[in-house]
């Protein structure tokens, strides 16, 4: 009797708990349009280098949706919407190079005086950390709409012409 009393309160638990997997919704409360990635690369080597998603948001349904992130290639990243020549657009900015967060190091001669040097920090890839499997063209989208955040995959993404930024001359 106990054993089956515990079964049962191990099945209703199991059926109750939250999933880690993010469920997409069918229908958005917004009809999408083009939507590009284009690689930049900043002329500096401290400017870094970059994704910048840009995807046409050609009708809102509904009052109160507010775009989140956008979840793209491994990374998530804010979402802000832009107006440009009377087309509004849901914009992202994805960092993927910089020296700014490097910490300084010392290069001396003396292996000594480098003992302040700080190892980089490897990152691990863990297989829970982003929570969708997207292919190169897809992305998710979350928004809030009625006090609940949900998300949208968005399909088709175009790639771009990479755009490389002029450097100053070294005089």
């Amino acid at each position: 009797m106990k054993n089956s009393i515990y079964g049962i309160i191990i099945l209703a638990l199991s059926l109750t708990s939250c999933s880690s997997q993010k469920k997409l919704v069918a229908e958005a409360p917004f009809v999408l349009g083009t939507a590009t990635v284009q690689e930049w690369l900043g002329g500096k080597e401290e400017s870094g280098s970059g994704q910048t998603i840009q995807i046409e948001v050609t009708q809102m349904n509904g009052e109160g949706v507010v775009m989140q992130n956008l979840y793209f290639r491994g990374r998530m990243t804010p979402v802000h919407m832009e107006l440009k020549e009377g087309v509004m657009y849901a914009m992202c900015d994805l960092k993927t190079s910089s020296t700014e967060n490097k910490p300084d190091m010392v290069m001396h001669a003396d292996s000594t005086k480098e003992v302040g040097n700080q190892p980089p920090k490897l990152s691990k890839k863990d297989k829970n950390a982003f929570p969708f499997e997207l292919k190169a063209d897809e992305a998710v989208l979350s928004f809030m709409e009625d006090e609940k955040v949900k998300y949208y995959k968005v399909t088709g993404i175009k790639e771009k012409k990479a755009l490389t930024y002029p450097g100053k001359s070294k005089d």
